[in-house]
């Protein structure tokens, strides 16, 4: 997660500022596969769905370590969603970051209803708002190539596990509620991967 909020090149870091903006990053990979040649190596960041400067940032970045011949085994979109998320978002993105010919892992999947900044008229409005977003994400994943389908995961099963309860505990973000019941997240996901 290297990329600046604004997209505006790097995040400033002790590793940067002592080995070079671009430098460490190139010495990470190469370390870390000479440490476990079989391991998969990703680059990885969040809000590429929502932010463009910083997803065209991390696209060149990403162009750049191949350039480089770093050993990059696959990219990761780590993908805190919110139920106000607009449609297609999530497909633009997986489809543009699919042109780099890599492994995709789209991971910590969750869909805040609290985060969203646009009211959707009643819970239910919300709830089917929030299921849009998580059926358009595993849609989007679904038609990657299936070589490009490196993991989809969730963070957290059940709302009461989930970590934006602390932020505010009337969130419901995951797919299953506090019983462990699927929730209409739930339902879409298992249709997305049944298909």
């Amino acid at each position: 997660e290297v990329i600046a909020e604004d997209g505006d090149g790097w995040r400033e870091s002790l590793w940067a500022s002592r080995l070079g903006d671009f430098d460490h990053m190139v010495r990470a990979f190469k370390v870390a596969h000479e440490a476990d040649p079989d391991a998969v190596l990703f680059l990885n960041e969040y809000n590429l769905e929502s932010l463009p400067r910083k997803f065209d940032s991390f696209q060149r970045l990403a162009e750049k370590l191949m350039a480089a011949g770093v050993p990059i085994g696959g990219v990761g979109c780590q993908s805190h969603l919110n139920a106000d998320l607009p449609a297609g978002a999530m497909t633009r993105t997986l489809a543009q970051l699919a042109r780099l010919g890599l492994p995709i892992h789209l991971s910590e999947l969750d869909v805040s209803q609290t985060r969203s900044q646009k009211t959707f008229g009643s819970p239910a409005g919300l709830a089917e708002a929030q299921a849009r977003v998580y059926a358009e994400t595993a849609e989007a994943f679904c038609a990657l190539p299936p070589k490009q389908q490196f993991a989809f995961t969730l963070w957290g099963l059940r709302d009461q596990d989930s970590w934006l309860r602390a932020e505010n505990i009337k969130d419901m973000p995951a797919p299953f509620d506090e019983l462990g019941q699927a929730k209409l997240p739930a339902q879409v996901l298992a249709k997305a991967f049944a298909g």
